[in-house]
């Protein structure tokens, strides 16, 4: 009896150990089959860096999340932003950060859009068209550091997508209630290929509005019409220097 017992723990040792010696293998089967997250670099602070070593409240809409949310301007960006608040006034868009709204007596936004380095404060120029973008960068809280005392709320970085060697274009076309139609297209590609390179964008939109005015001989209120365009050009005299201009 105590010779079958023996035999018993025998085997059941040598099950163990080979269980032992295998699981390294189903690790290293189970590591291979792990998904990679997407590095996301931004440059909101003056140089490129990944957004996890950058000690910042920051959110970043890449391209793609754009698309997938059908992001068109940025007062859609501002009111998926924790904090921020974006609303149109007769004066313009008005972002509001933790209760600071925008001055009465400038009228300039406690957060400043910078569009491919231009900066932009007023009510009046917070209308900017998100067609053909690379990601938009969300610095929230003060930023006065490195962008002067009108960030004290923060900044909004908007990367443009660099035209390169590809050709790339695309059309969209979109149709709402209120006669409201809006048409979106860019095109990029090389001048001189891996040296000179172009990108072109525009935009317009039409609404008839959803107000009707009675007053004799007109029929709408507040019918609208826009057009907005973007050149971009992109040099790259060596591989050291890079020199875009839009």
């Amino acid at each position: 009896m105590l010779r079958h017992k023996s035999a018993g723990i025998y085997w059941l040792l040598c099950i163990v150990s080979g269980m032992i010696w295998a699981t390294p293998d189903f690790a290293q089967d189970d590591q291979s089959e792990l998904i990679q997250l997407e590095t996301i670099t931004v440059s909101g602070e003056k140089q490129e860096e990944e957004v996890q070593r950058i000690p910042s409240a920051i959110t970043v809409f890449t391209e793609t999340v754009i698309e997938d949310a059908g992001i068109d301007e940025i007062g859609e960006v501002i009111n998926r932003v924790p904090n921020m608040t974006f609303g149109e006034t007769f004066l313009g868009g008005e972002t509001i950060f933790r209760g600071i709204r925008p001055s009465q007596f400038t009228y300039k936004n406690p957060v400043i859009i910078y569009i491919d380095g231009i900066p932009h404060d007023h009510v009046y120029s917070f209308d900017a068209d998100l067609n053909n973008i690379e990601r938009v960068e969300v610095f929230r809280g003060s930023q006065g550091a490195l962008y002067g005392k009108n960030a004290i709320g923060g900044i909004i970085n908007v990367v443009s997508k660099r035209p390169n060697n590809l050709v790339d274009a695309k059309v969209t076309a979109e149709y709402a209630e209120n006669e409201t139609y809006k048409v979106k297209a860019y095109a990029d590609g090389p001048i001189v290929q891996d040296r000179l390179f172009l990108g072109l964008s525009g935009s317009w939109s039409q609404t008839e509005g959803f107000m009707e005015n009675h007053y004799p001989g007109e029929d709408t209120f507040d019918d609208n019409e826009s057009w907005r365009t973007k050149v971009l050009l992109n040099w790259l005299p060596s591989k050291d220097f890079i020199l875009q201009q839009g």
